[in-house]
């Protein structure tokens, strides 16, 4: 593994600004002011009963439209496994709820139920303003330039998803993102997160996801309320019960609000709206496409997943691997699962992740399509303690998992996968790629938005990823660029 980050790269200590004029203390100051202000008229404008952030005044919103919704007559909720070591049992529960009844809300008010008050939309952008200043500011102050990395001249690229192959494999992979790490931008921004202005970031982070999907044709809203419907919810609740493995111990980093939901991935609503959410990230990819009307949301989640899938199957194809068995680690509510069936049509495949929610929801989803029949098992799992025998999988994938994981359980997960492969296996990854030109230069306002909800961004950008696989064991680990803005990281078990 290549020292080249420490020979290449400025060192952090080197990046700190020369002593704030009494212009930029203003304007970082006025930032602070302004995002107050929006804290103090969001909560002036919510209801007494409503959770600034949380979904439970949420639930009412996407549940039961135009009728009154009574959370205690619907059908509880599992709570799955022991949280912190506790009594491996679980707890009976409502759905989430601010109160045992929930007012009667007709449509209308629905749909504009999650969204922020202008008057606060104001002073963010305010804020935003200010806060793009500061940061401009201090980059012009710094004493030596933020290290920006290039893209590499040996990557190619094209639409039809054909990845290439970054051919000089000791190029460390370390982060040029200058908001992640230890950086100036990066203390400014976790500063504003770990401060009283937080739950307002995360509602603005789940209101510009939200709001951007369904102006691009992802009906966000109205997917979350069919799932919640009484028969779908059904549904998902008997698959709830097939799947949960109660005795499951979940780790601290995995019981803490993430994803702008205040129970992470163990709840109805994050498991609901997981689809919407899959479906609006590859609008963000084709930006100028799907403004044009030229991109849909189908055909740029089809294009994302085949540059995966594609550099996958070019790598498998190059050392001779047949594919027959399958683990989908991270897979979610099974979108992920169901390309990799369709690439593959005679494998078995596993999809295994920690959220039985999630693959509740993976599980009607399949049964309903179709895909993979017979050759699908859906399994309850942490991925830090894979539950299958050692060299039992050809191919192992783990789609936009790593970026939501602190940096010594995914070296963990790398060696239970390392366990698991046969020999000659595969194991690949994608995900954001800290080196992309479009992650680098985000505007303050969207890295900001999306830290807030994303704990483990730090960790996951100055890590070095192929290093790691090699550490474990791992050869021929290679490094592609799957699209504008993810890599895919492969790498394979020797013979």
């Amino acid at each position: 593994m290549s020292c080249s980050l420490h020979c290449a790269y400025t060192p952090l200590d080197s990046l700190r600004p020369s002593t704030p004029s009494t212009l930029q203390r203003t304007i970082l100051a006025g930032t602070i002011l302004a995002l107050s202000a929006g804290v103090v008229c969001y909560t002036g404008t919510t209801s007494a009963t409503s959770e600034a952030v949380g979904s439970q005044n949420l639930w009412a919103f996407v549940a039961a439209p135009q009728v009154a919704v009574n959370t205690m007559s619907m059908s509880p909720v599992r709570r799955p496994g022991p949280l912190h070591n506790s009594p491996a049992v679980g707890t009976d529960m409502a759905p989430p709820a601010a109160s045992a009844h929930v007012t009667k809300r007709p449509a209308a008010h629905i749909e504009e139920g999650n969204r922020m008050p202008f008057v606060v939309h104001a002073f963010l952008a305010a804020a935003a303003g200010l806060l793009a200043g500061a940061v401009a500011l201090l980059r012009r102050n710094t004493s030596t330039p933020l290290p920006v990395v290039q893209p590499a001249p040996s990557y190619t690229w094209s639409m039809a998803g054909a990845a290439g192959v970054q051919d000089d494999k000791d190029a460390e992979e370390a982060s040029g993102v200058e908001w992640a790490g230890e950086g100036v931008l990066s203390r400014i921004v976790n500063g504003l997160i770990k401060s009283p202005l937080y739950p307002v970031m995360k509602r603005g982070a789940r209101d510009t996801l939200i709001n951007s999907a369904e102006k691009n044709g992802v009906a966000w809203r109205q997917q979350t309320r069919e799932w919640a419907a009484g028969p779908n919810m059904a549904k998902a609740e008997k698959a709830f019960e097939e799947l949960n493995d109660p005795t499951i111990v979940y780790p601290d980093y995995y019981t803490k609000p993430f994803h702008a939901y205040s129970e992470g991935n163990l709840g109805w609503l994050p498991a609901f709206e997981c689809e919407p959410a899959t479906m609006s990230m590859g609008l963000r990819v084709w930006k100028d496409e799907v403004k044009a009307g030229t991109l849909k949301s189908g055909a740029a989640q089809q294009r994302l997943r085949e540059g995966y899938l594609n550099a996958v199957k070019d790598y498998s194809d190059s050392h001779k691997m047949e594919i027959h068995d399958i683990l989908d680690v991270g897979c979610s509510v099974g979108v992920s699962t169901e390309y990799i069936a369709e690439k593959w049509p005679q494998s078995r495949i596993t999809g295994l992740d920690l959220s039985p929610y999630f693959l509740a929801v993976a599980k009607c989803r399949q049964e309903e399509a179709g895909w993979g029949a017979g050759r699908m098992n859906w399994v309850h799992g942490n991925a830090e303690a894979l539950p299958m025998g050692d060299s039992s999988v050809d191919f192992v994938s783990l789609c936009f998992v790593f970026h939501e994981l602190p940096q010594a359980p995914t070296r963990t997960i790398m060696a239970e996968v390392f366990r698991v492969l046969r020999p000659g296996g595969i194991v690949a990854f994608t995900d954001n790629d800290p080196e992309s030109p479009v992650i680098q230069g985000l505007p303050p306002v969207l890295f900001t938005l999306m830290k807030s909800t994303e704990p483990h961004s730090d960790e996951y950008y100055t890590m070095d990823h192929r290093g790691a696989f090699e550490e474990v064991g791992f050869i021929d680990v290679t490094k592609r660029e799957s699209d504008p803005r993810h890599r895919v990281v492969l790498a394979r078990k020797p013979q």
